[in-house]
């Protein structure tokens, strides 16, 4: 049979402990300073569609289903 030992912490000491615990992981970690890589690939700008261009896509998808007097697109 086999006998540990324990340690007997107060509740004073169970609080600084977390409170010094705390402390360490509120340490903010700083990340490597340096410039900022270029991408390899260029970036193509995507344009916007306009509000009545969409209007006409969902209206072209409603007539496409069949459902022309079930459905309406709102403008607003």
């Amino acid at each position: 049979m086999v006998v540990s030992t324990a340690k007997v912490i107060s509740y004073n000491d169970i609080v600084k402990a977390q409170a010094k615990h705390d402390a360490k992981e509120a340490v903010p970690v700083k990340g490597k300073h340096g410039p900022k890589r270029k991408s390899s690939t260029p970036v193509v700008a995507v344009a916007k569609r306009t509000q009545k261009s969409e209007v006409e896509v969902a209206e072209d998808e409603i007539k496409a289903m069949g459902l022309e007097n079930r459905c309406s697109v709102l403008q607003f």
